[in-house]
């Protein structure tokens, strides 16, 4: 059942499916200084680094915008961790999780200290589809759910009042409302992008500017 949801990690970093790395590069950006540098100055190195670094964070290539991708609450496993990111192909999901006991055990637990402290805690990853109607499987057969908006379901299990997904089993993950803390946060570290992200773009500008001006003499 889809109670909990989980199975093994993949220590693969990439998928038949969608043979794509989802590690970052070591080096993402290499700036070296020598004498064949002779259309870069140290001056605005480090504002292109950041603009760069910037970028990479900004916009990451391996997920778009989808009613899955969220962080969820399961009734059934309270404390436990869920989340969904669908994949730039837009078919293609990467859960990952937290649940405490052994794999496939068919008593319902939940992340609380104690229960981790008894039952040891865990972690869980795989990859499914997204189907057409707003609809998602884990491939199996079993774990196979539909987005369900907030007020759209005339049916009396439970949650109907707020978005998430229905699994055949019954159980709706919802999902996770952020704190007032995790909104300033976001707000916080996307200013701090764009900040960055200026800065670099003025290094830039005035490297060029000086490095011209410097040609004309």
């Amino acid at each position: 059942m889809c109670q909990a949801f989980l199975i093994a990690p993949r220590n693969a970093v990439s998928t038949s499916r969608t043979n794509r790395q989802f590690a970052l590069p070591e080096n993402t950006v290499s700036l070296k200084a020598g004498k064949a540098d002779t259309c870069l100055s140290d001056s605005w190195k480090i504002p292109l680094f950041s603009l760069l670094l910037s970028a990479q964070f900004a916009s990451p290539s391996h997920a778009i915008d989808s009613v899955f991708n969220h962080e969820y609450s399961d009734p059934l496993h309270p404390l436990c961790n869920r989340r969904i990111e669908v994949l730039d192909d837009g078919k293609t999901f990467h859960y990952t999780g937290t649940a405490v006991g052994p794999k496939d055990d068919p008593v319902l637990r939940g992340c609380s200290k104690e229960e981790i402290r008894k039952y040891k805690f865990r972690r869980g990853e795989f990859y499914g589809e997204v189907l057409p109607g707003n609809k998602i499987s884990a491939g199996d057969g079993i774990h196979e759910g539909v987005w369900e908006p907030a007020h759209s379901a005339n049916t009396h299990l439970g949650y109907e009042d707020v978005d998430g997904i229905r699994w055949n089993d019954g159980n709706k993950w919802i999902v996770k409302q952020k704190t007032n803390i995790q909104r300033g946060g976001e707000v916080i570290f996307y200013s701090y992008i764009g900040f960055s992200t200026l800065a670099g773009a003025k290094g830039l500008y005035d490297g060029i500017k000086k490095k011209r001006a410097e040609a004309m003499k």
